[in-house]
This record gives C-alpha cells, sequence and structure tokens, in this order.
C-alpha cells in the first residue's frame, strides 16, 4: 500500500496540512534522491499536488527545486509561476507589495 493510499480513509486529507506536510515531502525526496527515484518520487508528487489546493510557498519552491533537479523545465516554470503567484500574495497581505 502506498502512503497515499493509507490517507485515503482520513477524510478531507488533502484539504489540511497533513495534506500539504506530504506533497512538501515528496518534493523534498524527489530534490535529493537518485535520478530514477526522483522522476518517479517527483511524478507522484506533482500528481498528488493537484488534489491539494491552497500549496504554500515552501511547497512551492520544493517543488520548483525539484522540478529542476530532474530537468523538467515545463514543470519547473509552472511551479515557478505559482511560487512567485504565492509570494506576491503574501507581500500584498503583509503589505509589502513589490512591483
Amino acid at each position: 500500500m502506498s502512503a497515499a493510499g493509507a490517507l485515503d480513509g482520513v477524510a478531507g486529507w488533502t484539504r489540511v496540512g497533513l495534506g500539504r506536510m506530504y506533497v512538501e515531502e515528496l518534493f523534498l525526496l524527489a530534490g535529493s534522491a537518485d535520478r530514477d527515484l526522483a522522476d518517479v518520487v517527483f511524478a507522484e508528487a506533482d500528481r498528488q499536488a493537484g488534489h491539494v489546493p491552497g500549496l504554500p510557498l515552501v511547497v512551492l519552491r520544493a517543488a520548483t527545486a525539484a522540478a529542476n533537479r530532474i530537468g523538467d523545465r515545463g514543470k519547473a516554470a509552472h511551479y515557478l509561476n505559482l511560487r512567485d503567484a504565492e509570494q506576491r500574495r503574501i507581500d500584498a497581505e503583509m503589505g509589502h507589495a513589490h512591483p
């Protein structure tokens, strides 16, 4: 059974910290594993990320770094855009908006 499979019985896990933490750990593993494992783990992290709304900045940073590490330019650009949008949202909320 996969870790995600074990979470199937936990109602709403994708909408709480557990989901965000799970996705972050997958991206961190993808960013540090050997190439073959990194590709597989990144694919799973990317798949799971699509089910977890509101990924925080720390997860988007890990996703961007992992995509760059495995050489997936398209996904790196995708997560970089999400990361930058989240940073702008945080900056605006904190009153530190950047042009």
